[in-house]
C-alpha cells in the first residue's frame, strides 16, 4: 500500500478546523492530542515493527529517501532527487541539504548505507522482499554472512549514494516506503533501548513520558523538520488493559481518541449513544499465520491444512461481522482432515500477543483446527517474549496482525505466512472531531493510508 502522511488533530476546535489544509482558515499552531491505543508494550524499531499501531507511530519518527504526494506520485523525502540509469539498474540519490536527525545531526550518505544493511542482516526475510532492498547486488551474500558490506550499495560522497540492482526493476523506486528502507543514525540504533526510544529525522520526536496513568509514550513535534514544524504541538499515547477505564477518560474529556477493540465494534456501533463517535477504517490490518517450517520435519503442506481447515467467513461474521476474507478458497474441512492425517505430530503450539482480540481470533482457529484432528496449545506472550520466540523460532504457528502496508498478498503466500482476513480498526473520536467535515477527519487518523502524521501538504 503506497501511503500519504496526515496532519492530527489538536485538542481545541479552533486548532482543529485549522488543520483542514485547504480551508481558508490560515493553518495554527498548538495543541495536544491524547490518544488511547490497546496495545501497551510497541517496538517502534523498524526491523522489529509488527502491528499496525506500531507502524503508524512509528512513521511519524522515521523518514525515508521518498514519499508520496497526490494521487501517489512519488517524490523526494531524505532524497531530494535522483538519477535513474537506462536500463533502469541504477539509481543514484541525492540527500537534500537540510536534512537532519532529531539529534540535529545532518543525514549523510553512510547513514542510508547503514540503515539499509542493518535491515538487510536483521529483518525478517519476507518482508524484506516486499521492500526492494534484496534486490540489491551483493544483498544475499551480505544476509549470508558472505561478505562486509553490499556490493551494490556504494556512498559516492557525503550527500550522494548509488544503489546498482542484481537485475533490472522498474518498480524498485516505488517500495522505498516500506519502514526497512527508513534511515536512522548507528549511534541510535545500536543502543539497547533504540526500539523504545529511537532517534529518526520524522516530524514528531521522542519526549519523556509525564507519571500520567497509563501515559506510555510522548511525541513532540520536531520544529526543524525538512518538510516544516508540524502544526500540532504534541501526542500523547496512552494505554490500559481495562477498555471501561479508558471508556471513563474519554467521556470526561481526558482522551481525544481511543480505539475500539474489534469484539466490541457490534456493542459501540448499535448505541445510539457512541455510535454518532464511531469511525472506522477497513482493511488496514491483515490477520496471519505465521509457519516455523522447521517445526515441521515431514513434507506436509501445512499451509493448505490451515487454508482449507480455517473457516474464514465464520470467523469475521462471528467475531466482527466486519473485514474481508483474503482469499476466495472455500472452506474445505473434509480435504483439511486428509491432508491433517498425514501430520506426525499433531499438537502445535501457537503463540499470539497477548490481548483480547488476539486471543480470541487464536481461540477461534483453534476450534476450526480441532474438526481436522490438530491440537493447539495457545501461548499469549508480552511484545518481548513474543519477539524473542519468533526469533528462536519456538513455535509452530504464530498469530500476527500486520499492517496492509504489507499488503503483497503473493508476497506472503509464497513466504512462510498464510493470510487469512482483513480487519478494521475503529476508533471513538470526540464530538468536536466528528462535527468536522469527512475530508478533515480522515486527515486526523488516515489509517487506511497506514499513517496518522502529517505537518503539511508534502507536495
Amino acid at each position: 500500500m503506497k501511503s500519504q502522511r496526515y496532519i492530527m488533530l489538536t485538542l481545541l476546535m479552533i486548532f482543529a478546523f485549522a488543520l483542514e489544509t485547504y480551508s481558508s482558515t490560515p493553518p495554527k499552531y498548538g495543541g495536544v492530542l491524547r490518544f488511547a491505543i490497546l496495545q501497551s508494550n510497541i517496538s517502534l524499531d523498524p526491523i522489529k515493527i509488527l502491528t499496525p499501531t506500531e507502524y503508524y507511530i512509528a512513521d511519524s519518527i522515521f523518514d525515508g529517501l521518498i514519499r508520496y504526494g497526490t494521487n501517489q506520485k512519488i517524490i523526494g523525502n531524505i532524497a531530494s532527487s535522483w538519477d535513474i540509469s537506462e536500463d533502469q539498474s541504477i539509481f543514484t540519490f541525492h540527500i537534500a541539504e537540510s536534512a537532519r536527525f532529531h539529534n540535529t545531526r545532518k543525514i549523510n550518505a553512510n547513514d542510508i548505507k547503514y540503515s539499509w544493511q542493518r535491515s538487510i542482516r536483521n529483518a525478517d526475510y519476507d518482508f524484506l522482499e516486499q521492500s526492494g532492498l534484496m534486490q540489491i547486488s551483493g544483498a544475499n551474500f551480505y544476509r549470508q554472512n558472505k561478505s562486509n558490506s553490499v556490493k551494490g550499495i556504494q556512498v559516492i560522497n557525503d550527500n550522494t549514494i548509488q544503489i546498482t540492482l542484481a537485475q533490472t526493476d522498474d518498480s524498485f523506486l516505488s517500495k522505498l516506503g516500506n519502514p526497512l528502507t527508513w534511515i536512522l543514525p548507528k549511534d541510535s540504533a545500536e543502543k539497547t533501548d533504540f526500539d523504545k526510544n529511537p532517534v529518526g529525522s520524522g516530524p514528531f520526536k521522542i519526549a519523556p513520558i509525564s507519571e500520567t496513568e497509563g501515559e506510555i509514550l510522548n511525541l513532540i513535534a520536531n520544529e526543524e523538520y525538512l518538510w516544516g514544524r508540524p502544526y500540532i504541538d504534541r501526542i500523547i499515547f496512552v494505554s490500559a488493559s481495562d477498555l471501561g477505564s479508558l471508556l471513563l477518560r474519554f467521556e470526561t474529556g481526558d482522551l481525544d481518541c481511543l480505539e475500539v477493540p474489534n469484539i466490541e465494534f457490534g456493542r459501540f456501533r448499535n448505541s445510539p449513544g457512541w455510535s454518532s463517535q464511531l469511525k472506522g477504517f477497513s482493511d488496514n490490518q491483515i490477520v496471519c499465520l505465521k509457519v516455523n517450517k522447521k517445526s515441521f520435519v515431514d513434507k506436509t503442506d501445512i499451509a493448505s491444512i490451515l487454508k482449507d481447515g480455517i473457516d474464514v467467513k465464520s470467523i469475521l461474521g462471528m467475531l466482527y461481522n466486519q473485514g474481508n476474507s483474503l482469499s476466495d478458497r472455500i472452506y474445505q474441512l473434509e480435504r483439511a482432515k486428509k491432508n491433517a492425517a498425514e501430520i506426525q505430530n499433531k499438537r502445535m503450539k501457537l503463540i499470539v500477543l497477548d490481548s483480547e482480540n488476539e486471543r480470541k481470533i487464536a481461540d477461534r482457529i483453534s476450534f476450526d483446527l480441532a474438526k481436522t484432528g490438530i491440537i493447539l496449545d495457545i501461548l499469549p506472550m508480552n511484545r518481548q517474549d513474543f519477539d524473542k520466540a519468533l526469533k528462536d523460532a519456538s513455535y509452530s504457528l504464530s498469530l500476527i496482525l500486520l499492517s496492509a502496508y504489507f499488503n503483497d498478498v503473493d508476497t506472503l503466500n509464497r513466504a512462510s505466512y498464510v493470510p487469512l482476513f482483513y480487519q478494521n480498526t475503529n476508533f471513538l473520536q470526540k464530538s468536536e472531531i466528528q462535527g468536522l467535515s469527512e475530508s478533515s477527519r480522515n486527515r486526523i487518523i488516515q489509517l487506511d493510508n497506514a499513517y496518522i502524521f502529517k505537518p503539511k501538504t508534502l507536495d
